[in-house]
């Protein structure tokens, strides 16, 4: 029997680096309250449209609670007038 031997020679690799992209912990810090005024600014958002749509429900002449608008064309104060009359 014969032995087939191989010789194989070492493939030059290209050795990878990683890039670096770790953050300093003052880079960290600022990442870090940006990150919680863009969250605090999109729940202050959420938390303003119902205050907005109720508002603008009010001054609704018609008094239709489902209405396209936020500003009403023809504003009133109709809807105050019955809260701050004697009865």
């Amino acid at each position: 029997m014969t032995d087939i031997q191989t010789h194989s020679t070492p493939i030059a690799t290209a050795s990878y680096k990683k890039p670096n992209f770790s953050l300093n912990y003052q880079q960290r810090r600022w990442l870090g309250y940006i990150v919680r005024y863009i969250i605090a600014a999109i729940l202050i958002a959420f938390a303003f449209v119902p205050v907005v749509w109720v508002l603008s429900a009010s001054f609704n002449p018609s008094g239709s609670l489902v209405s396209i608008e936020v500003i009403p064309k023809n504003p009133g104060f109709g809807n105050y007038s019955g809260l701050f009359e004697n009865k």
